[in-house]
């Protein structure tokens, strides 16, 4: 059946893993059928797994007014592994960690990401044992990313893609409205890279003190269309 779980907010209830697990995984073991769920209202802290730190989704899910804080993965995305459809709205990241996808792994087969009026802060995509490669402080995509819009990136790093990396296989229909500051790379792209992806429209969206070696705002060797307002 589909799910509501509604918490009140402001950090009033907090899922603490202690570093032992992630939190939810979001299936029903069903894959003919999509389920509707919606979280909001909690925060979620120090989740801990093999792939994706707190939540990973197969079904259709929303987060909205959540805090994702301290999760870590060793794949996937350090707070939330997306494998369908995910909507987070008005939600804050701070602090969590993976390999690629410091706050979010998008991956190839997911159908869609949308992200609305929500702030990414000190995120850390660094590489690891594993997969050394470090991509996307914040988010990685590797699926389709309808939308981020009305929101903040601001001092996430990696080695490429300091806030977002968009990856060969990755399409992001549009970034609007939306601030990308200081963040850092030691790679490329220190607010985003398009390695090879399509980024169908950047507009309204202000790129400040954002550094790396080589693109200090966008590293793009795939093809973006930015509009300047």
């Amino acid at each position: 059946d589909d799910l509501n779980i509604d918490g009140p907010g402001g950090g009033r209830i907090t899922i603490d893993a202690n570093g032992n697990s992630d939190v939810f995984a979001v299936t029903d073991f069903d894959n003919g059928i999509n389920r509707i769920v919606n979280i909001g209202g909690l925060r979620f802290i120090n989740g801990n797994a093999f792939e994706d730190g707190a939540i990973v989704n197969y079904e259709i899910l929303t987060v909205f007014r959540c805090e994702f804080i301290n999760n870590s993965a060793t794949l996937g995305g350090g707070a939330i592994g997306n494998r369908n459809i995910l909507t987070v709205d008005s939600c804050f990241f701070d602090s969590n960690f993976a390999p690629d996808g410091g706050a979010i792994m998008n991956y190839e087969e997911a159908i869609s990401l949308s992200i609305l009026n929500s702030k990414f802060v000190n995120n850390l995509a660094v590489g690891g044992a594993i997969d050394n490669v470090g991509r996307g402080g914040a988010i990685h995509n590797r699926g389709r990313t309808e939308l981020i819009t009305s929101s903040a990136f601001t001092d996430n790093t990696a080695i490429s893609g300091g806030a977002i990396h968009n990856a060969p296989e990755g399409t992001i229909k549009e970034i609007s409205h939306s601030t990308l500051n200081n963040n850092i790379t030691t790679g490329k792209g220190g607010a985003i890279t398009n390695s090879c992806g399509f980024i169908e429209t950047i507009v309204n969206s202000t790129f400040t003190e954002n550094r790396a070696r080589s693109g200090g705002a966008i590293w793009n060797d795939g093809i973006i269309n930015i509009s300047f307002t």
